[in-house]
């Protein structure tokens, strides 16, 4: 059983207690891309069997949450659960409360809360916080896209936030109360998105314990495709050994002079058509001949003026055409018959390695 799972995780359950709670029960191993904290609910992707192996690709992915924060009081953890440290009886206007909130869309850097899994000197900070020790979280760059205000209702405010990895939705709220001047803590939170991932489409963990193996393997999506945000570089049978086998792979000849590969799985004739094409010869399967002529009008002079590899204006260009530069990306190796083989990158400009070998 290799792939991930799609969790909603309650409330007053920490992440890797669900881990542990499936890897028990199904004796697998088992992992999850990103701890949501134990008062909150929602999504939560765990990783299993060998799709552990790539969780750390999940982990940059955006998040979407549903919050509600009270103002007037701060907590030390900055949620429900923790110890009042200040009150303020300040109550601001519902155009402040507005104002304050959506001033917070774009990029900002955010302190963590001390009650945070961040690492401090090998020790992880909320462990340190409990004990009572004096100590400083270095701030971090993070973008919030967009913020849906749902309600305010003094002294609660509900919002939906669109945002980078990495940010604290405990700590947002807080921040938010502090440019009030009334302080604020987070009351409630749901994770409802990771990326394309959405909630509707996970399982409670009660339900799930409660299956056989077969059942549960039936609610697992594949590595493959789990890893959408990765285009998918087709190799022929003789690289696809090599890959296998750890090598560096050179691209085939009839692919040099086609810097960006197609964001799709072609037919079988494929490689044939290609060498047709670059010949002149318009001789190949119906299916592939419009999408490599296409690539051809439209790229292929411009790919063999394209030398510099720190030039990223035709990169630029490309940015939302279905294409990838031969650059730094990852990409996600698949064979002729659209089997997933791992990942690779590109080590200069037609020399590919790979980086996870499935």
């Amino acid at each position: 059983m290799d792939g991930i799972l799609l969790l909603y995780k309650q409330d007053d359950i920490t992440s890797s207690n669900i881990v542990e709670k499936i890897s028990k029960n199904f004796s697998i191993k088992c992992g999850h891309t990103g701890t949501l904290d134990r008062a909150a609910a929602g999504l939560l992707i765990l990783t299993l069997g060998k799709a552990t192996r790539f969780t750390q690709y999940f982990q940059h992915l955006g998040k979407q949450y549903l919050a509600r924060g009270k103002l007037g009081i701060v907590t030390d953890t900055y949620d429900r659960n923790g110890r009042v440290i200040t009150t303020s009886d300040f109550i601001p206007t519902d155009k402040q409360i507005k104002e304050a909130i959506l001033s917070f869309i774009g990029k900002s850097e955010q302190i963590p809360p001390s009650y945070s899994s961040k690492w401090v000197n090998g020790e992880r900070a909320y462990r340190l916080a409990k004990k009572g020790e004096n100590f400083k979280l270095k701030p971090k760059v993070v973008e919030i896209s967009n913020i849906e205000i749902l309600d305010i209702a003094y002294p609660y405010f509900e919002i939906k936030v669109d945002c980078s990895s990495g940010t604290y939705i405990r700590s947002l709220i807080k921040d938010i109360g502090d440019k009030l001047s009334s302080g604020a803590y987070m009351s409630y939170l749901k994770r409802t998105k990771i990326g394309d991932f959405d909630i509707s489409k996970s399982y409670k963990l009660d339900d799930i314990l409660s299956m056989n193996k077969d059942q549960f393997e039936k609610l697992l999506i594949s590595p493959s495709d789990a890893l959408y945000f990765f285009k998918p570089l087709l190799l022929d049978d003789e690289n696809i050994d090599r890959f296998k086998k750890g090598q560096k792979v050179k691209i085939p000849d009839q692919l040099k002079d086609f810097r960006y590969f197609p964001s799709q799985i072609f037919s079988d004739n494929y490689f044939d058509d290609l060498k047709h094409i670059k010949n002149g010869n318009e001789n190949c399967s119906a299916d592939n001949f419009n999408e490599i002529s296409s690539i051809r009008g439209s790229h292929y002079g411009k790919s063999n003026n394209y030398e510099s590899k720190n030039d990223r204006s035709y990169d630029n260009e490309l940015s939302d055409g279905g294409f990838y530069r031969t650059g730094d990306d990852i990409f996600k190796v698949i064979d002729k018959k659209g089997n997933f083989i791992g990942l690779a990158s590109f080590l200069d400009t037609y020399i590919i390695k790979p980086e996870l070998v499935y």
